[in-house]
């Protein structure tokens, strides 16, 4: 179910000025397949933040390269939010 939310949240990030949205997967690279550069990286933070209720660091999603990396961060970061 985080799976898609995230999945959702960077379609979201990728939004075209005409409103057209890509199908996201979770083997995407967020840079390579995705065209993700250090703006699209802070609105995604952002939407993340907002989507999950949660506190986002950048240097602690720098290393992250793929949408099912994100997915693992965020799953993770809900867990320690819930102890």
């Amino acid at each position: 179910m985080v799976d898609e939310q995230v999945k959702d949240v960077i379609a979201s990030a990728i939004e075209t000025d005409e409103g057209v949205t890509r199908r996201v997967k979770s083997d995407d690279s967020l840079a390579d397949d995705l065209d993700f550069d250090s703006v699209r990286m802070m609105i995604l933070i952002t939407l993340l933040e907002e989507k999950f209720n949660l506190d986002i660091d950048e240097g602690e999603i720098s290393d992250i390269k793929t949408v099912s990396e994100v997915t693992t961060f965020i799953e993770r970061k809900l867990e320690k939010n819930e102890k």
